[in-house]
């Protein structure tokens, strides 16, 4: 979120502590506190051998080029850099260097172009999409005294919420001794952090086993699926029978990728992000839906959690006896719940979203809110039962506003902030 939002939502949180019933409205304030004011990018350690596929994936789940992958086969030394400009997905095919081109509307994001460094954090943003990224290469022998100096400085700042373990699908036999090393090392430098966090594999490079290559492009033939079906099964069960992660730690079914460069080469990556979503803290959702590529499903289900405490905080504005007096509190409660919607689909934080929503419902829709509104007001002239009414209605006209944000938005034109979710 900007700062202009975080300001925008401390102002609004700060107006509802000087309402009566406040004591009301705590429970619901500290919830959008968690989702709107105190979230933060998703945090993922990533465990590969070198040319697995960590940033090839990386860049695939955020739709740009935010790190130089390396090419497959090719040296890794000094391969992981970060680029000056993170292209989008429909820049794939551009020729023209990192510095020629130009953002859409801001900063893609905020790596400075040096080399990265294994064990320390990148904060990468490309095109609004934010991922705080650490990498560590997968060794059999112990990491360099650097390396394990500044893995235990990046564990201090921030423990990762996920941990990721990448195998290319031809050396999965290879790789897995490494692997499972690394994986035991960077468990134990966490254990003084509390709980553990979760755990997921993926499989990248699924296209490899197609063979011939011709029949490399999604969707694969049944042999090529029977292998990568083995494949990811082998991943799972090797790591499951060496126990090198705490035993709280549940070892699920690896997931198969293929996250080539060329968009329309890429496949199984929605998967991926589903995967990565369910197992990432609730401070982290917002941004989450954000930056990967899940499906619209979690998109609405993170939106409407916010309408509904929203919608549950009117119901108690809508509770001041006086006429009009509640205006103060419900309009800028609805206002701020449209912009959140609108983010949370991949708009910017910007009450330009709010404007180009209500331009949508036209004159009828805007009519009928007026007419919703006005009736509200004229119910709290009945002494008692009124203010009750007008309660119900102004909980539920929020809702109603925030449903029809969320179908504008999520599902209808407003969408085009949000990439469709990645095959």
């Amino acid at each position: 979120m900007s700062d202009r939002g975080r300001t925008d939502t401390h102002d609004f949180l700060a107006l509802l502590e000087r309402l009566p019933f406040v004591g009301t409205v705590t429970k619901e304030a500290t919830h959008l506190r968690a989702l709107l004011l105190e979230r933060r990018a998703p945090r993922i350690a990533a465990v590969g051998t070198p040319g697995a596929g960590k940033s090839s994936l990386v860049n695939a789940l955020l739709g740009a080029e935010v790190l130089m992958a390396l090419p497959r086969g090719g040296d890794a030394t000094n391969a992981h850099t970060a680029t000056h400009d993170a292209r989008g997905p429909d820049d794939a095919s551009d020729s023209k260097p990192a510095g020629d081109r130009k953002p859409d509307d801001e900063p893609d994001f905020d790596t400075t172009g040096l080399p990265i460094t294994h064990g320390s954090w990148v904060h990468m943003r490309a095109r609004s999409r934010q991922l705080a990224w650490l990498e560590l290469p997968a060794s059999l022998e112990a990491w360099p005294r650097d390396t394990k100096r500044l893995l235990d400085n990046a564990i201090d700042e921030h423990v990762p919420d996920l941990v990721l373990v990448v195998l290319r699908a031809e050396r999965i036999d290879d790789d897995l001794p490494a692997v499972r090393a690394s994986l035991e090392r960077l468990y134990q430098r966490m254990e003084r952090h509390g709980a553990p966090p979760k755990l997921l594999t993926v499989v990248t490079a699924a296209d490899e086993l197609c063979k011939p290559a011709e029949f490399a492009t999604p969707p694969y033939p049944t042999d090529a699926m029977a292998r990568i079906e083995r494949a990811t099964l082998l991943a799972k069960t090797s790591l499951e029978s060496s126990r090198v992660v705490p035993r709280e730690v549940e070892i699920s079914r690896a997931i198969p990728c293929t996250a080539s460069a060329r968009a329309s080469d890429r496949w199984n990556l929605g998967e991926v992000a589903d995967a990565i979503f369910a197992r990432l803290p609730d401070a982290t959702r917002v941004e989450a839906v954000r930056a990967l590529p899940v499906a619209d499903e979690h998109v609405r289900d993170v939106a409407r959690r916010i309408v509904l405490h929203f919608a549950s905080i009117a119901v108690v504005v809508g509770l001041m006896p006086i006429p009009f007096s509640d205006a103060i509190a419900l309009l800028p409660t609805q206002a701020l719940m449209i912009t959140a919607v609108a983010y949370v689909a991949g708009q910017p934080w910007d009450r330009r979203a709010a404007l180009e929503w209500a331009g949508s419902l036209g004159l009828m829709g805007g009519t009928a809110v007026g007419l919703r509104w006005g009736a509200q007001q004229l119910l709290k002239l009945w002494p008692g039962g009124g203010t009750l009414i007008s309660a119900s209605v102004a909980g539920v006209g929020t809702e109603g506003l925030g449903l029809s944000a969320i179908a504008y938005f999520v599902d209808g034109p407003g969408r085009r902030g949000r990439s469709a979710p990645t095959p």
